[in-house]
C-alpha cells in the first residue's frame, strides 16, 4: 500500500513538475520541451507500475488529497477498474511522449513550450478522472481535461478553421457536462452524499424511473465526450486540426474516459438493473460502428479519416458492454465476462494502435506538410519505417492477424454468437445475428478503408511537390511509433497477457473472469472454448510464418532462378504521369454510389471544350459529402435556438420605463399570492 501511493505521488509531483519546468524556461525551445515530454514518459511509468501492482494484487488504493469542505475534496481510489484505464493511459502516454520530442519541433519555440505544459496539464487530468472517489472532484478534473484539451485542440487559432472546431468541441463536451452534472445531482438527492462508496450501496434500490432517468443522462454526457452518433460531430473537426500527438491522445484514450464513466455509473452504482439498457447500448453502438466507417471511407483528409474510424471502434466498445448487460441480466455471468474481456481488450488494442495511426498520420504531415491523401503517394520509398509502422496500424484496426485488433474483434463477435443461441426470446436472438452480421460487415468496410489509406499515401509515385520531397522523421518520433507497434503485435501474439490484466475488472463487474470460468481456463494459449469455436494466436502466428516461407520455397522450386527485368510500365502509347493513378475520389466512388443514402453526396461537373461543343477538352468532377447530421439535425436546432434568442431579446429593450413596468407587474403577482 506505501509502494502503491508513494507510486501515484511520484507520478503525479513529475508530470506536474515537468509541465511547470516547461514554462519557466520556454525561452530554451529544445530544453523545455525535453523536460516536459520526459517527465510525463517518466510519471507515465510510475502510474503504469502503479496499475499492475492494484490489479496483480487487488488492494485498492485509497488517498485524501485535499478537503476544503465536507463536500468540496478531492479523494482518490484506485480499484480495479481505475487500475485498467490508468494502464491504458500510461501505455499510450509512454509512446507519444517519445514521439512529440521529434514532433514539436515543427513548432515555434513559445508555442512547443506552451504545448509541452498544457499536454503534461491534460496527461495529468485524465488520470485524475479515472482515479476520482466523489463528485466534486469528479467534475472538477473532468472541465479541468475538458478546457486544457480544447487549448491544445486550438494551437494554431489563427485560423478559422481551427477556431471553428474549437468552438464546437467546447460546446458539445460541455452540453455532455450539464447531463453528467444533473445525473450526479439526481444521485445526491436520492443519498445525501456526494461520496461514489454511497451512490454505489444506494444506486440499486432506487425507484425504475430514477435510474432510467440517470442511464438516459449517463448515455447522452459521457456519449458526447465518447463520440457517439449522433454525439459525435466535434470528433472530425477537432482531432484533424489538433497537433498530431494531441489527436493521438485525444482519440486513442480521451474518448476512453467517457467509457469509464459510463462503466462506472451503470455497472458499479446501478448494477444494470434493466435489460433494455444493454439493447439500446447494443443497437446505439452498432449504429455508430457502421456509419462511423462508412464516412471514414469516403474522407481525403488522412485525419478525418482516423477520427470516423475511431467513431466505429466507440461503437464497437459500445456494443460490447450492451452485450455484457444482456447476459448479466439473463443470468449468463460467464458469457458475460467474454463479453466484457472482448471490449475492454478492444478498448486497449485502440487506444494502442489508434495512437500509432495517429503518430503515423502525423509523420507524414511532417514530412509532406499535408494531410490530403490525394497529394500523396510514393511515400514508402522515402518514408520507410513510417510506412511499416502505420502499416502495422492499419492491419491491426483491421482485425488482421496475428495483431491485437483481430482477437477482440474475434472474441466480440463470438460473444454475439453466444448471446443468439442462450437467451430465449427470439427477437432478441434475432437482434444478436443481425448486429454480428452488420459488425462483420463493418469489418471488411474497415479494411477497404485503410487500403485506401496506406495504398494512397505511401504506394505508386508522388503527387505532388511536397510528396517527392518527403523525408524520413526523426528517430524519437519513429521510436513512439515502435513502441506502439511491438505493443500491437505481442498483444496479439500472447493476448492473455491483456486478459490476465482483465482479470478483476471482468470479476469485479460480473462476478467472473477469463481465467476462472468452467471450460474456459487457459483461453488463447491452449485453445478458446465458448461452445462455438477456438484459436490459438500463437498457432496462428506459426501457421502464417510457415505459409510465408512455404510459398517462397514453392515459388523458387517452380519457377527457378528468377531474373530482374526492368522496363516501362505501358501507358497505351501516353507519358507517365501521376494524375494516371487512383484518387481517393475514385477509389471511395462505388461506395459512395452504395451508401448514397447515408453519405448524400454531391458531385459537380465541369466541362470544357476545344472547339465547342463537338471537341471536348477536361472534364472535371468535384465530389463533396453532405454532413447528414448537422443539416438536418443541428441546425434546425440551432436556427430554432436563435430565433427563440431573439424573441427573449426583446424583452432587454434598453427602456428604464418597460425596466420598472416588469418590476411592478412582478410585485403584484407576489402580493396576490401572498395574500
Amino acid at each position: 500500500m506505501i509502494i502503491s501511493e508513494n507510486l501515484f505521488y511520484a507520478s503525479i509531483l513529475t508530470i506536474f513538475t515537468g509541465g511547470l519546468l516547461s514554462c519557466l524556461l520556454s525561452r530554451n525551445f529544445k530544453v523545455s520541451t525535453f523536460i516536459a515530454h520526459i517527465a510525463s514518459f517518466a510519471g507515465s511509468l510510475f502510474m503504469l507500475a502503479l496499475a499492475v501492482i492494484v490489479l496483480r494484487e487487488g488492494d485498492n488504493l485509497a488517498i485524501s488529497l485535499f478537503k476544503v469542505t465536507p463536500w468540496a475534496s478531492l479523494n482518490i481510489l484506485v480499484d480495479s477498474i481505475s487500475a485498467f484505464f490508468l494502464l491504458v493511459i500510461s501505455l499510450s502516454v509512454l509512446s507519444v511522449s517519445i514521439y512529440s520530442l521529434g514532433y514539436l519541433k515543427e513548432y515555434q519555440s513559445k508555442k512547443a513550450a506552451f504545448l509541452g505544459a498544457v499536454f503534461n496539464l491534460f496527461v495529468l487530468a485524465m488520470y485524475l478522472v479515472v482515479t476520482v472517489d466523489n463528485v466534486f472532484g469528479f467534475l472538477l478534473v473532468w472541465e479541468i481535461m475538458s478546457v486544457v484539451s480544447y487549448f491544445l485542440v486550438i494551437t494554431n487559432h489563427r485560423e478559422e478553421r481551427v477556431r471553428r472546431a474549437g468552438f464546437i468541441y467546447i460546446v458539445m463536451t460541455h452540453l455532455g457536462t450539464v447531463f453528467i452534472f444533473v445525473l450526479f445531482f439526481i444521485l445526491y438527492r436520492h443519498t445525501g452524499s456526494l461520496n461514489f462508496s454511497d451512490f454505489q450501496s444506494v444506486g440499486p434500490n432506487l425507484a425504475k424511473n430514477v435510474q432510467n432517468v440517470i442511464f438516459i443522462f449517463s448515455l447522452i454526457g459521457f456519449g458526447t465526450k465518447a463520440g457517439i452518433m449522433p454525439l459525435h460531430i466535434w470528433l472530425p473537426k477537432a482531432h484533424p486540426v489538433a497537433p498530431s500527438h494531441v489527436s493521438a491522445l485525444m482519440s486513442g484514450v480521451m474518448i476512453k474516459t467517457a467509457i469509464y464513466g459510463l462503466i462506472r455509473v451503470l455497472f458499479d452504482f446501478l448494477a444494470v438493473s434493466y435489460t433494455w439498457w444493454g439493447i439500446t447500448i447494443l443497437l446505439i453502438g452498432t449504429f455508430t460502428a457502421f456509419v462511423g466507417i462508412v464516412y471514414a471511407l469516403v474522407e481525403r483528409d488522412l485525419k478525418k479519416l482516423l477520427a470516423y474510424s475511431s467513431v466505429e471502434n466507440i461503437g464497437i466498445i459500445l456494443a460490447s458492454l450492451g452485450i455484457t448487460i444482456i447476459l448479466k441480466r439473463y443470468g449468463y455471468g460467464e458469457y458475460a465476462a467474454i463479453a466484457l474481456t472482448a471490449g475492454m481488450f478492444h478498448l486497449l488494442n485502440h487506444s494502442i494502435f489508434k495512437n500509432l495511426l495517429f503518430m503515423g498520420a502525423g509523420a507524414v504531415l511532417y514530412a509532406t506538410h499535408t494531410k490530403n491523401i490525394d497529394l500523396m503517394g510514393g511515400l514508402i520509398k522515402r518514408m520507410p519505417w513510417t510506412a511499416l509502422f502505420f502499416l502495422i496500424g492499419a492491419m491491426s484496426i483491421s482485425a488482421l492477424p496475428p495483431f491485437n485488433g483481430f482477437i477482440s474483434e474475434w472474441l466480440l463477435l463470438q460473444s454475439l454468437l453466444v448471446l443468439g443461441i442462450s437467451v430465449p426470446l427470439t427477437s432478441l436472438k434475432l437482434v444478436a445475428f443481425l448486429v454480428a452480421a452488420v459488425l462483420a460487415f463493418s469489418g471488411a468496410l474497415v479494411a477497404a478503408a485503410f487500403v485506401k489509406a496506406f495504398g494512397l499515401t505511401f504506394l505508386a509515385v508522388p503527387r505532388s511537390q511536397q510528396a517527392a520531397e518527403a523525408k524520413e522523421v526523426p528517430a524519437s518520433m519513429l521510436a513512439g511509433m515502435g513502441i506502439s507497434a511491438c505493443f500491437c503485435l505481442v498483444l496479439g501474439v500472447l493476448p492473455y497477457l491483456g486478459f490476465k490484466v482483465l482479470s478483476p475488472v471482468t470479476f469485479k463487474i460480473t462476478g467472473y473472469s477469463m481465467s476462472t470460468q468452467r471450460g474456459l481456463t487457459d483461453i488463447f494459449m491452449t485453445g478458446a472454448r465458448t461452445g462455438l469455436g477456438g484459436i490459438t494466436p500463437l498457432a496462428v502466428m506459426g501457421f502464417l510464418v510457415i505459409l510465408i516461407f512455404a510459398a517462397l520455397i514453392l515459388a523458387r522450386v517452380l519457377g527457378g532462378k528468377t531474373k530482374t527485368r526492368i522496363s516501362e510500365t505501358w501507358t497505351c502509347g501516353e507519358t507517365l504521369s501521376p494524375e494516371m493513378e487512383y484518387t481517393s475520389t475514385g477509389f471511395s466512388h462505388p461506395f459512395e454510389v452504395v451508401f448514397k443514402t447515408i453519405l448524400m453526396p454531391h458531385r459537380v461537373k465541369e466541362n470544357s471544350f476545344i472547339v465547342a461543343p463537338y471537341f471536348g477538352g477536361i472534364i472535371k468532377f468535384k465530389s463533396n459529402i453532405k454532413p447528414g447530421f448537422e443539416t438536418y439535425l443541428y441546425k434546425p436546432l440551432m436556427d430554432l435556438f436563435l430565433r427563440s434568442s431573439n424573441q427573449v431579446r426583446k424583452i432587454q429593450s434598453g427602456s428604464i420605463h418597460t425596466y420598472l413596468s416588469y418590476i411592478f407587474v412582478t410585485l403584484v403577482i407576489l402580493l396576490i399570492f401572498a395574500k
